[in-house]
């Protein structure tokens, strides 16, 4: 593979006489030049390099200051001490649902294996609180992704084989005078491979298994902008299944059949467009994601016949719209401001065996329609080459229960030597519940 370097530059605040430029990777500079407060860069090769971290995002951060695991079996994060479900993910700028297989109930924000694998992201951002008002609706975290182009000058394939899938990659050019290509990515569980191939590893288990597809299509013109088609999406099963020997049913659920089924699914459209006077830019999102967590429980009698004895169904299926944009008027100050819009739809249904009447009984059955709206503005000033200002606010209002939040922001940053700075950050912060939780 061809190694494909990406290099921002920056503009200072004063001209120098000369321009020195190391090979070292400046991780307190992120991708976004708005967030210099408790926000770190991260690249593909440092998500590769964590031993245990399987090519995981949440795995990589715990090894970040002030971040710790949930449990060694999800892959969910606890920042500075807050809740695992105050985690916002987003992925070329606008919110998505959580991206992880054999997530652990309604509202995680982790699983068992991200969907999202080191081969298709390029440099993002890590925030670990004090956010810029551009992300709002968290508390806790957020995971900034940027997907990677795929070369633009050759097609090239890549498969691998781990303990965790089988995985192929590919991209390469669509059209070469435009400068347009396409990347794409497929993985399978290794486990389930073994299955199918004759090897059984447990007897009263159901073998964890799971597939995930991502793929980024980049178009270029030149006139309107540069057009990114995108999409990931992810399927998980697992469960237990009861005992073939009678005797063993004392044990409990020894005589049950478990089946858990998670479903995650988005596709995007993103537009990135720059005016003639080189200052000003418009970047505009829509996306279109789908959820669903699905778990079944059977019982069986000493006669093996199976009786249904609990089933959920939680679903959900939003449209976003994120609007940004952002203008620099000098090298001292730029400004940014955004919208971003969302319709949720929601399926939220469980039921329950009830011996006296020896039928199903509902214990949630709701559905309907919900939504969101998001505005924030924010300012940057740079005082001088190592001091930084940013200030603005954040609103949000939510149907659910039309309710309005305004959060006013502000951080700042000190360069006072090489390799040091002092930066503070304060302001409010806000979450929206689960819907299981809210009076829907």
């Amino acid at each position: 593979k061809e190694v494909d370097l990406n290099i921002v530059m920056v503009p200072v605040v004063y001209q120098g006489e000369e321009a020195m430029i190391r090979a070292d990777r400046a991780k307190q500079h992120t991708v976004n030049s708005m967030s210099p407060v408790s926000s770190r860069r991260f690249s593909v090769e440092e998500t590769n390099r964590y031993a245990g971290g399987f090519n995981d995002l949440s795995r990589m951060a715990t090894a970040f200051a002030g971040v710790a695991s949930f449990n060694g079996e999800s892959n969910e994060i606890v920042i500075r001490g807050n809740s695992p479900r105050g985690l916002l993910w987003r992925v070329e700028g606008i919110e998505i649902a959580n991206p992880n297989h054999f997530p652990r109930g309604d509202g995680a924000s982790g699983g068992g294996i991200s969907i999202l694998t080191s081969d298709i992201i390029l440099d993002s951002d890590f925030h670990t609180g004090a956010f810029t008002p551009e992300f709002g609706n968290a508390i806790s975290g957020v995971f900034d992704i940027n997907l990677r182009k795929g070369n633009q000058d050759r097609h090239e394939y890549s498969f691998r084989l781990g303990a965790i899938g089988v995985e192929g990659l590919a991209e390469g050019p669509l059209i070469k005078k435009n400068q347009s290509s396409f990347l794409v990515n497929y993985r399978y569980s290794t486990l389930a491979l073994l299955e199918y191939s004759g090897f059984r590893l447990v007897d009263n288990t159901v073998i964890p298994a799971f597939q995930d597809l991502a793929f980024n299509i980049n178009i270029p013109t030149r006139r309107a902008g540069t057009f990114f088609v995108f999409g990931l999406g992810g399927m998980s099963t697992a469960g237990e299944k009861a005992a073939k020997d009678t005797s063993e049913w004392r044990s409990g659920v020894k005589y049950k059949n478990e089946a858990e089924l998670h479903r995650m699914e988005a596709l995007g459209i993103r537009h990135l467009f720059f005016f003639r006077n080189n200052k000003t830019y418009l970047r505009s999102v829509a996306l279109i994601n789908m959820e669903q967590n699905l778990f079944r429980q059977d019982s069986l009698d000493p006669e093996m016949n199976s009786i249904r004895t609990y089933d959920e169904q939680i679903s959900y299926g939003t449209i976003s719209l994120s609007v940004l944009l952002n203008h620099r008027y000098n090298r001292k100050n730029s400004f940014r401001s955004g919208l971003i819009t969302s319709s949720k739809s929601f399926i939220l249904k469980s039921a329950y065996f009830n011996p006296e009447y020896s039928k199903m009984a509902d214990i949630l059955d709701n559905s309907g329609n919900t939504g969101s709206f998001q505005s924030y503005f924010q300012w940057k000033h740079n005082a001088s080459d190592y001091l930084e200002f940013i200030g603005g606010f954040h609103i949000m209002h939510l149907l659910t229960n039309n309710e309005t939040t305004v959060e006013p922001r502000l951080s700042a940053r000190w360069q006072f030597s090489n390799g040091h700075s002092l930066s503070l950050g304060i302001g409010l912060h806000s979450r929206s519940v689960d819907l299981l939780l809210s009076p829907v």
